[in-house]
């Protein structure tokens, strides 16, 4: 499951918490283990604030304790820099500033165990 907007789509991210939140027994074809689902999300924003926000929010309206995935959506070609220096034959990219923050909180996101 991708999670895209809860406040958008409510009824689709309570389908996902109740496909893994244990039942009575009496409904055929539940799964009850969240090991068993893959839970993905993703956000356009670079800050770490941002990030948090919408990470915070997938856990929430998901009911998991973590995301299988975080995707940092939509790299722009502007993040991506050519980077002179390289004596490499291919073109080296560098990353702007931002994409670099983000995908280093990202990173302390997964030893939090978040994702």
């Amino acid at each position: 499951y991708f999670y895209y907007n809860p406040h958008r789509y409510p009824e689709f991210l309570s389908g996902v918490r109740e496909s893994f939140t244990p039942d009575d027994g009496m409904k055929m074809n539940r799964r009850t283990n969240r090991e068993d689902i893959f839970l993905a999300s993703g956000g356009t924003d670079r800050s770490p604030a941002a990030l948090d926000k919408r990470l915070n929010d997938a856990l929430l309206h998901s009911g998991g304790e973590y995301l299988d995935a975080f995707v940092l959506e939509y790299v722009c070609p502007y993040e991506l820099t050519p980077d002179v220096a390289s004596n490499d034959f291919k073109q080296t990219l560098s990353l702007d500033t931002e994409l670099q923050g983000a995908i280093e909180h990202m990173h302390t996101m997964k030893k939090e165990g978040k994702v």
